[in-house]
């Protein structure tokens, strides 16, 4: 079901288990099992770990044309995502349409935005998320 599909993709770490996580993630699909938040934010964070960026991205529009909704766990490795690529601006979004949809920001959160905005030297940025 899909607790074991999902907990089955979260176990997939690296690059050379990006295939395995994307063919459990179509198996899903092709068996009618219904992929929930839980689901792609594991996906998101394989694709991460293998360094597949755009992919990940690709995995959260897929989220979102399926309408399914994200949580904090995927908003969080949104800014993550966002952050590796130097896309700091972007990550800043994530956080407004966090709030916009009343999901509340963690201390995991704003240390996540800080480090997206410090890797692109946005220093003023990151002291603005700080306060």
């Amino acid at each position: 079901d899909v607790y074991v599909y999902t907990a089955m993709i979260s176990l997939c770490t690296g690059s050379d288990e990006l295939n395995l996580a994307m063919s459990l993630s179509q198996d899903m699909v092709q068996r009618g099992i219904e992929r929930n938040v839980h689901t792609f934010s594991a996906l998101m964070n394989v694709c991460i770990k293998a360094g597949q960026n755009q992919l990940a991205l690709e995995v959260y529009r897929d989220m979102q044309s399926g309408g399914c909704q994200p949580n904090l766990v995927t908003y969080n490795t949104l800014i993550d995502l966002y952050g590796k690529t130097g896309q700091w601006a972007e990550a800043m979004r994530v956080l407004d349409k966090m709030r916009s949809e009343g999901i509340e920001p963690v201390t995991r959160t704003y240390n996540t935005l800080m480090i997206a905005c410090n890797t692109s030297n946005q220093w003023q940025e990151s002291l603005q998320v700080y306060q």
